[in-house]
């Protein structure tokens, strides 16, 4: 399974960030159709302070978009999340729309998915604050044209038939 390349790989970066008491990389993750999981520092024992990581996600097509499922999640909370905080942004510009930003525990079975194939996912922790016990996160590519097809095939079928039914007149 291809799995185990990416976490051996980001299993190394996660040591170096603990050696250093700080995660103050970036790290460009090319994804594709085989889930790979993203773990914050020293997952999963608490991450340390203060902390600031960046993923750069990119599919392997241009045709995919970018699926992520929480696996854990639970990072100190605090109000509007001004200690602690994860967040995803549609695409490598900071202009893009972010997904999400999240503090303290969060748990569903919803996947999310970006709507480009880049994504950036980010996560700092200052340097006070309670403790959390970080996040496991997977991710993978679907291919959007299928992926938008099945989420709105039900809306073409009944404008198709409504389309039968009605009989313009010259």
């Amino acid at each position: 399974m291809a799995r185990w390349v990416f976490i051996w790989s980001w299993s190394a970066l996660i040591l170096i960030c603990s050696v250093r008491s700080q995660c103050t990389k970036s790290l460009t993750v090319e994804v594709n159709r085989t889930e790979q999981t993203l773990l914050s520092p020293n997952y999963p024992g608490p991450y340390p302070r203060p902390s600031s990581c960046t993923w750069n996600l990119r599919a392997s097509s241009d045709s995919d978009i970018i699926v992520l499922r929480y696996r854990y999640f639970n990072i100190y909370n605090s109000i509007f999340c001004y200690l602690d905080i994860f967040s995803v942004t549609d695409g490598y510009n900071g202009w893009l729309p972010e997904i999400m930003s999240l503090c303290g525990s969060f748990s569903s079975n919803k996947l999310f998915r970006t709507t480009r194939p880049t994504a950036i996912l980010s996560f700092s922790a200052a340097t006070n604050g309670g403790q959390g016990e970080g996040f496991n996160i997977s991710v993978w590519t679907e291919d959007r044209g299928q992926w938008w097809k099945k989420r709105h095939q039900k809306n073409f079928d009944v404008i198709k038939n409504f389309a039968k039914e009605i009989k313009c007149k010259p």
